[in-house]
């Protein structure tokens, strides 16, 4: 019998209209996520991979509410949140916190450090004057800062640690799942493995829940539990994360592998793709499989028949490895 998750995705779709003019007749349409399903239990990290434009941020904004779905529903702890009131709603983000990309972009230049962190606990009725105090300069302790700290302003700090002060704004109303989008690819490699590593204490001591998004599968193999892949805006491959690194079964899911930097092998560019090509737009995406243009072992099924996605592990569980392929590989890419 399945537990119920902490964050539970169905059927999401978020649909872009084109601008076609004034005397247009009708309106192009992009498709930036595509009935997407995923799950999220508690304690876990969900990573979302995939090129630059294949729907994740897009996809997480609708697992925060942030930008509404044009088709499916979220829930936490199996309530829908989707379409709910405005209290539902700030309930619900109550026990979310977000990470954002850029860590300069995401603080308000005009706040300190202290009253960036306290902003969720003031929004949110949090405390009172003298608790929310002494939450902030506990929270600036836990991500390596000191009480100094929370009189300084964003631009007095490096970039690793504005990254901080928005971890530690994230955590201010003791969520129990923190959305990070590309929370490391603007920092330094010695700063990423220092937040990286931060992470990884905190949802050890506070039994965070990440969804973590990230182009960079080195850090995905190191931090996620579960991954999921996603191509044009649909999930084309999602399995644990040792399953999914030893044994990828789309052609896209390792061409991805190929792009990541081994000792040994020389150096790759780990934001780029081995597969061959550019991907397709998704305003008039291919016909059947949306890889088949890229994808080496394309046959005439591919070109015609869209895949499902189908369980193809060794498990009983629906979601143990999952694929949309008509041939999935098989075989370990590791020695």
């Amino acid at each position: 019998m399945s537990t119920t998750p902490l964050l539970e995705a169905r059927g999401l779709t978020k649909e872009f209209p084109l601008g076609g003019g004034l005397l247009a007749k009708s309106k192009s349409l992009v498709r930036a996520v595509s009935d997407v399903s995923f799950r999220l239990e508690a304690g876990t990290t969900l990573a979302l991979v995939g090129e630059s434009g294949c729907g994740k941020t897009t996809l997480a904004r609708m697992a925060a509410l942030l930008t509404p779905a044009s088709g499916g529903s979220v829930l936490y702890r199996g309530e829908e949140v989707t379409g709910g009131s405005r209290s539902a709603l700030k309930s619900f983000r109550r026990h979310m916190g977000l990470v954002f990309q850029d860590p300069y972009a995401s603080l308000n230049p005009r706040m300190t450090a202290a009253r960036t962190i306290a902003e969720p606990m003031l929004i949110h009725g949090a405390g009172n004057r003298l608790e929310r105090r002494y939450r902030v300069q506990s929270l600036l302790e836990h991500v390596g800062l000191g009480p100094r700290d929370g009189e300084r302003y964003p631009h007095t700090f490096s970039g690793g640690q504005r990254q901080r002060i928005a971890l530690a704004r994230a955590l201010a109303l003791e969520p129990e799942l923190v959305i990070a989008d590309e929370p490391l690819s603007a920092l330094d490699v010695s700063i990423q493995s220092q937040m990286l590593n931060l992470m990884r204490d905190l949802q050890d001591e506070m039994g965070l829940a990440f969804l973590f998004i990230s182009h960079d599968l080195a850090v995905v193999e190191s931090f996620a539990h579960h991954v999921a892949v996603l191509y044009l805006g649909r999930i084309v491959e999602s399995a644990d994360t040792t399953t999914l690194f030893r044994t990828p079964a789309h052609p896209y899911t390792r061409a991805l592998m190929k792009a990541v930097p081994r000792i040994g092998e020389g150096r790759r560019h780990g934001g780029a793709t081995a597969a061959p090509g550019e991907p397709p737009s998704p305003v008039a995406p291919p016909p059947g499989c949306a890889f088949h243009p890229r994808c080496p072992k394309a046959q005439a099924l591919c070109r015609d028949q869209r895949p499902q996605l189908e369980n193809i592990g060794d498990g009983g569980n629906d979601d143990a490895h999952i694929c949309a392929c008509h041939f999935p590989e098989t075989g370990s890419v590791r020695p």
